[in-house]
């Protein structure tokens, strides 16, 4: 049997058919037969614990060795581990089957992130079947059934996967330890500051203070001059002419030495062809961005929206960053669109994944406003994409007045020869100012844009070829989260850096943030797009584990975000009075020596902590151990800088 794992019952419906698997549903989102079976596994079902939500893990900095994972934590769930009966079912009953798979074949539009995610299901359900991957762009059974017979195997999906592992371990520890050591100073975070988040708000800021910049250089220059209306073959015709006047004077002086109403002879003719350009297919950023501008639909929404019209059928994946067509599916496209044999299709090696947005042909049934409204946007751009460009011919009409030559066009529909000369009557004539206008501040949209164009970039830059990943290239829950915190404030629809976006890049470093989150971002790609040149997976997690450790230990003992206060006691490594004490540690500002005020699930009281920094050990103490399990324990001050158990021989208990 041929096992097939998707994360929507959807996707798994769609294939289903597709393969003519037995459509009789074992349990829900389960479907198989004698030779396949195709199961789903939600995204968040096997998904990692994450640093300090387990006893024990309340010290900061905390960086694992080893980043664990299983079933989802279902919150309020009774039980030590909280998991779920229905989970637990549900687990042993696909466990088996996936188990017992010949094969076993990942579906999905995701890029590493989701190749990790399936990495982990392999691991959790122990398969030793090989593994295979299907790239599902649309749901239709044609390209079913094609990505199913071109699905890819080898050591590509193993590099893919661990590129997506290595991102999730870096996002876990950062989002843990940088949010716990900024809450203190900003007590009302709704969401934790993820690494992305850092990076975002970093690239804004130079991104707002170039364009502020920019705007403030900006000269207005102010120029004056004349128009003339006059009707050529039946239509008003608006003349310029080819100079501008220095001073409003000279302008009013021209105007009046024009006579109106007044005939005269062009003095020449010629058509002028205009193209314009089919627009490029939409992506996930563009999308989003174009939708904000028109409804000021949140991005949010938006990309949800289009996840559910991909789900229904309706367009092809939205998790894409490539605008291009392959040539394989030159043949579907125009056997819907006869008219889009002009459109330029690439060659499928820069298409390797997911391609532009397109519809399917079908319609929604009974959609809601906003979903009809996405729907529409996406098959507008659909249809001018493979229209391809378009042509508008301008007759461009001269003549002279008092020996200035004026300008002017009219459409030009006609299919004769132009005339050699037409007769120009003129109606009217008026002066007006100009003056330049400077650059209008970025929009939300415009950020968006920048951000998603900036990361697809540096994919293309240093790892080409590297598919559309939700956690590095997609920047709306970044924004999401920088707006909800209040980092980013949205002031009449301009992105404005607050006070404590401010302060949280004063504290954390801009100049960090730029050049260590986008190098981590890099070699986390080059895993798979050029493990040549990776310095590998292991090295990369080492490298930073020791930074962000570095970093969250510089920021729990900064003084600008926490209040400290002298403290009495002697410092037992060096022996002096330079203890202070911030709301997570105590430490000693001349030789660095750190003690936790809570760890293992204890927190330290004042007897306690005296009798350590005093005599440098403590009392049997209660801990708690990260199965959840009590223990008793004495502490000592390490022979580095920090705290460890007793040695066993040291115990007298």
């Amino acid at each position: 049997m041929k096992v097939i794992i998707t994360e929507t019952t959807a996707v798994a419906s769609a294939i289903a058919r597709a393969l003519n698997v037995n459509n009789k549903v074992s349990a829900p989102g389960v479907f198989y037969d004698a030779k396949t079976a195709v199961i789903t596994v939600p995204k968040d079902f096997i998904a990692p614990y994450g640093v300090g939500v387990l006893p024990g893990k309340d010290a900061l900095p905390i960086v694992p060795e080893r980043y664990s994972y299983g079933l989802r934590v279902t919150r309020g769930e009774p039980g030590r581990n909280g998991i779920s009966a229905e989970d637990q079912a549900y687990a042993d009953y696909i466990g088996d089957l996936i188990r017992g798979g010949r094969e076993v074949v990942f579906a999905s539009d995701g890029g590493a992130d989701a190749q990790g995610r399936f990495s982990n299901i392999c691991r959790f359900f122990k398969v030793g079947a090989p593994t295979s991957r299907m790239w599902v762009t649309r749901l239709e059974k044609k390209a079913l059934k094609r990505a199913y017979e071109t699905r890819v195997r080898g050591r590509a999906m193993y590099n893919l996967a661990q590129s997506g592992l290595v991102a999730m371990a870096m996002n876990e520890a950062f989002k843990y330890n940088v949010t716990e050591a900024y809450r203190a100073m900003f007590p009302r975070l709704v969401d934790p500051v993820c690494r992305q988040d850092m990076l975002i708000l970093a690239v804004a800021n130079s991104y707002l203070r170039d364009d502020a910049a920019a705007r403030t250089a900006h000269e207005v220059v102010t120029t004056h001059s004349l128009m003339v209306s006059g009707e050529v073959l039946g239509q008003t015709v608006k003349f310029y002419p080819t100079t501008t006047y220095a001073s409003k004077e000279d302008c009013a002086k021209a105007h009046e030495a024009i006579t109106t109403p007044g005939n005269l002879t062009s003095t020449c003719l010629e058509t002028d062809d205009e193209i314009s350009e089919a627009p490029a297919l939409y992506t996930l950023a563009t999308l989003q961005a174009d939708v904000w501008s028109r409804l000021s639909m949140p991005f949010a929404k938006t990309r949800d929206i289009a996840e559910r019209l991909f789900l229904d059928g309706l367009i092809s994946s939205p998790f894409t960053n490539n605008p291009k067509l392959p040539e394989s599916m030159r043949g579907y496209i125009l056997k819907r669109c006869r008219w889009a044999k002009g459109y330029p299709f690439a060659a499928d090696e820069e298409v390797p994944h997911t391609h532009g947005i397109i519809t399917t042909g079908k319609k929604p049934f009974m959609p809601d406003t906003d979903t009809q409204a996405v729907y529409d946007i996406i098959a507008e751009r659909f249809d001018a994409a493979m229209t391809g460009a378009t042509v508008s011919t301008e007759l461009v009409i001269g003549m002279e007045i008092d020996g200035t030559p004026f300008f002017g066009t009219m459409p030009w529909f006609c299919c004769d020869e132009v005339p050699s000369s037409v007769e120009i009557r003129i109606t009217g004539k008026s002066c007006f100012t100009h003056k330049s206008k400077a650059p209008e501040p970025p929009k939300m949209n415009d950020l968006l844009g920048v951000m998603a164009t900036l990361m697809r970039k540096l994919s293309d830059r240093f790892n080409p070829g590297m598919p559309f990943s939700a956690d590095s290239h997609d920047v709306t829950d970044a924004l999401d989260r920088l707006r909800n915190n209040g980092f980013i404030i949205d002031v009449c629809g301009e992105p404005v850096i607050s006070a404590d976006g401010r302060l949280l890049l004063a504290t954390f470093d801009e100049t960090y943030a730029l050049e260590n989150l986008l190098a981590d971002q890099v070699e986390a790609e080059r895993l798979y797009a050029n493990r040549k040149m990776s310095k590998g997976g292991a090295k990369l997690m080492a490298e930073f584990g020791k930074r962000i450790y570095d970093k969250t230990e510089q920021l729990i003992n900064d003084s600008r975000l926490f209040r400290t206060t002298p403290d009495t006691h002697v410092c037992p490594i060096c022996g002096r009075h330079s203890v202070l004490r911030y709301p997570r540690v105590m430490k000693c500002h001349v030789c660095g020596f750190t003690m936790p005020l809570q760890f293992m699930g204890h927190k330290f009281s004042e007897k306690e902590i005296h009798h350590l920094l005093t005599h440098r050990y403590t009392s049997t103490i209660p801990f708690v151990n990260r199965r959840g399990h009590e223990f008793y324990d004495a502490v000592v001050i390490g022979k580095g800088k920090g705290l460890e158990f007793a040695p066993v021989m040291a115990k007298i208990y």
